[in-house]
């Protein structure tokens, strides 16, 4: 079993400097002490990675990241980037999508995310945040 608090509390840590250094605020909050899920610890650790460096990537280099576990144990990562277009929500958990081209990376990040949670029986999606940017939720079955 994984602990998804203290893994995603990890991730923040080791990623802050990179988040901070390409211009975010970075910070981490959970409702819950503990949450555990089934699965492989790499492989969940790889979504939550993804999912900041997506934030990163996407979040217009200024503004908070933020990471957090809710009271139902969902993990959300959110940025207060431009968004992401209606008509690309669906598409960009496909291999190789790009809302906008880019010279980084593969665009495999979200695809693999999708991969990782539909293999622990999992669901992601990715919606709107109030005040501007995305919110990506994954929720992963409880142990």
């Amino acid at each position: 079993s994984t602990d998804l608090v203290a893994l995603a509390r990890n991730v923040v840590a080791d990623l802050a400097p990179l988040a901070i250094a390409a211009g975010y605020e970075i910070a981490f909050d959970s409702d819950l002490p503990h949450f555990h899920v089934r699965g492989e610890a790499g492989a969940i650790e790889r979504v939550v990675i993804n999912l900041v460096q997506n934030a990163m990537a996407h979040g217009g280099g200024r503004g908070e990241i933020g990471v957090m576990i809710d009271r139902k144990g969902a993990l959300e990562v959110h940025d207060q980037g431009p968004g992401v277009p209606d008509l690309h929500k669906e598409e960009i958990f496909e291999p190789f999508h790009r809302v906008q081209p880019s010279n980084r990376g593969a665009g495999l990040g979200l695809s693999l995310v999708n991969d990782i949670v539909r293999l622990h029986s999992g669901q992601v999606s990715v919606e709107d945040r109030l005040g501007g940017g995305t919110i990506f939720r994954v929720v992963l079955p409880p142990l």
